[in-house]
């Protein structure tokens, strides 16, 4: 089984080409953060579903925790040794 996953910065999608390629599903990114909303979202779910593709939509999301400096520096000599 294979799929796609798209957000607004990808654009329109053909959903027909993508299911005629052999996908069979798609992520959609819908929110990212507090307050963006993906403005293709609405358009992009619709058309899945026209499609006839599995659809499933995503919350993309960065973890902003202040860290110490002398655990960051701890946690990057892991990745020198």
């Amino acid at each position: 089984m294979f799929g796609i996953d798209v957000y607004e910065g990808d654009g329109s999608v053909d959903w027909l080409e993508v299911k005629r390629s052999g996908k069979s599903f798609a992520f959609v990114k819908a929110t990212e953060g507090r307050t963006i909303k993906d403005k293709l979202f609405p358009k992009h779910w619709v058309a899945l579903k026209q499609a006839g593709l599995i659809r499933g939509a995503y919350h993309f999301s960065i973890q902003k925790l202040p860290i110490r400096l002398t655990k960051q520096r701890s946690f990057s000599k892991l990745w020198r040794s």
